[in-house]
């Protein structure tokens, strides 16, 4: 009895150590992620702006996570390290900066300790039903990326009608040694009813073996290319290009959202890019930190070409116009 009282209060004594991650937070100032960049980029004359991320072809608003100070913005003065012209978005995110409460949202506490910065489509939805879109990113994760934990660089989320939360319609998450994309809401054709069942897939977009710094960051930037049709029925779409492939890497035809029971279907996703880390807790505690040490802090992604547009010719011009 005294020993699962002892296991009890180490148990609470814990929770509270995460709870109160935020007393000693990582500095959150525009010199310290300055430095940061310029570590990164080996350059001491790179400066950086703080700045949310920008689109062509979409305004964003701040999401949780976004404050300003210079956990998100452009890097300047190192032309060798962008994807295409002369500047980069930098974000870095810690978990004892985690957001407690965001609108009655604790992320501190959620999907296993969620820690963020993200900015998202000012005039949503983003896709409504029957819309198509052709989305363009550049990403290089440079820190603490490649472990078990999901890391989220962009979604497109979707509210439930009626209800406060929602998930989202597609996912591209870092994870392992892996880039991958996780649709939350497909309909798959079960082949003995004729109906669709709605259903989680996850498939992998890009294996990063051997080229994972020592840092688990990535050695390259990586393209991705993202063609959606936003239907609730066969013809619905989603096609994933990489590194500038003319075929596919992953191709999904069917609904990509669906009807649970009693429920109208989900029809339109706003989207969200940005730093997205879960799994936290797990990563804090005594036989990960032997492991790899302490990965939820500094955990840094560099994007850039962040282009969306009606047709692929369109987006991909505008990517090799990129200043």
């Amino acid at each position: 009895m005294k020993k699962k009282l002892i296991v009890k209060i180490l148990a609470i004594i814990f929770q509270k150590l995460i709870f109160n991650l935020n007393t000693f937070a990582a500095e959150q100032t525009k010199a310290r992620y300055e430095k940061i960049a310029q570590e990164f980029t080996k350059n001491t004359n790179v400066k950086i702006k703080p700045s949310m991320l920008k689109m062509k072809g979409l305004s964003f608003k701040e999401s949780i996570g976004y404050l300003g100070k210079g956990e998100m913005a452009v890097v300047k003065g190192s032309p060798e390290s962008a994807f295409k012209g002369k500047e980069f978005y930098q974000i870095v995110i810690d978990y004892s900066n985690c957001v407690k409460d965001y609108y009655g949202h604790n992320d501190c506490n959620h999907s296993g300790g969620v820690t963020r910065s993200e900015v998202r489509d000012k005039n949503k939805p983003t896709f409504s039903k029957g819309t198509e879109k052709w989305i363009h990113y550049a990403v290089r994760p440079m820190q603490n990326f490649f472990d078990s934990r999901k890391k989220h660089i962009s979604q497109c989320y979707a509210k439930i009608p009626g209800r406060g939360g929602g998930y989202p319609t597609f996912f591209l998450t870092f994870r392992d040694n892996y880039l991958w994309i996780n649709l939350q809401q497909a309909g798959v054709l079960n082949s003995s009813t004729g109906n669709y069942n709605q259903k989680s897939i996850w498939a992998k977009l890009k294996n990063f073996e051997g080229k994972i710094t020592n840092n688990l960051g990535a050695s390259e930037w990586t393209s991705i290319l993202v063609h959606m049709i936003n239907r609730s029925d066969k013809k619905g779409l989603i096609e994933i290009f990489i590194d500038g492939s003319e075929k596919p890497t992953y191709k999904f035809e069917g609904p990509l959202y669906s009807s649970p029971p009693k429920e109208k279907p989900t029809t339109k996703c706003y989207l969200k890019i940005g730093a997205v880390a879960e799994n936290n807790k797990r990563a804090l505690q005594d036989d990960i930190k032997e492991k790899f040490g302490d990965i939820t802090e500094n955990m840094v992604v560099w994007y850039d070409s962040l282009i969306i547009g009606k047709t692929r010719k369109k987006v991909m011009d505008n990517v090799e116009k990129d200043k």
